[in-house]
């Protein structure tokens, strides 16, 4: 596992003295998509904190003995004022020099910037993981001006940047926000085979089913999919397209 092997440079003694903290914007994410790897963790002994805001997922954070979660009350994921981004920042450096974590990984923009800042402030090593670019970066524009700027000064202070995919690492290196010899291309974040398997093949099965998930937004590929769908309807093909997601409608490419 590459966390573990990224903690081994950095400290000495038992895991079990060795506190990792993971900060989202929900708590929904980190449970459905990291909720292995904090198992894993915890398993092997360290003390794991969670720093997310409150919903539906936070409750279930409690069965998992050997984590502690803090809510974060300033986390707005779509808002654009700098006063709460301000306050978030504040909320994170007061968590951060409160508990004092060995090592924190940052998940989603927000948490990326201004989560790294504070780390930095109060001398704590961080690891960003850029899972994405976000509407952010779809158009040029003040916005991806400004959150460029804020990158390259909250990625300098960073131990190293994790990316999902190389044409987002080639986008951050091309445009000098990251430092390449601190960066790392994640092969995808797993997948739980106990939760998620084939379904048996059944050979008298004539139906051939597509599924797209994500959520529906532009930036999912959902207007392609869409169109994809209609040109195998127009060959009469015997297949279905089916869209699992959920509507974003606080989100500026929402559909």
């Amino acid at each position: 596992m590459y966390v573990c092997q990224i903690l081994n440079p950095f400290y000495t003694g038992m895991p079990g003295k060795i506190r990792i903290a993971l900060v989202a914007n929900t708590s929904w994410s980190i449970y459905k998509f990291r909720l292995y790897l904090i198992e894993k963790l915890i398993e092997e002994g360290y003390s794991i904190y969670v720093l997310a805001p409150r919903d539906r997922y936070t409750t279930k954070f409690s069965d998992l003995p050997g984590l502690t979660y803090i809510e974060l009350t300033k986390f707005k994921g779509k808002s654009l004022s700098p006063l709460r981004d301000l306050a978030l920042y504040r909320e994170l450096r007061g968590h951060y020099t409160r508990i004092m974590p060995d090592l924190i990984f940052h998940y989603t923009i927000k948490a990326n910037l201004f989560g790294s800042m504070a780390a930095a402030r109060v001398g704590i090593p961080a690891v960003s993981i850029v899972t994405g670019l976000g509407y952010t970066f779809a158009d040029k524009g003040w916005l991806q001006s400004v959150v460029k700027i804020l990158y390259k000064r909250a990625l300098r202070h960073c131990k190293e940047a994790w990316f999902l995919n190389t044409d987002d690492l080639h986008f951050f290196t091309e445009k000098k926000l990251v430092d390449p010899a601190r960066t790392f291309v994640l092969p995808g974040e797993g997948v739980d085979t106990r939760e998620f398997f084939p379904a048996p093949f059944d050979p008298e099965k004539t139906i051939i089913t597509f599924l797209l998930i994500g959520r529906i937004i532009s930036h999912k590929g959902i207007r392609e999919f869409a169109a994809a769908a209609a040109i195998l309807r127009q060959q009469q093909l015997d297949v279905r397209c089916q869209l699992l997601g959920f509507f974003d409608d606080n989100n500026p490419v929402a559909i």
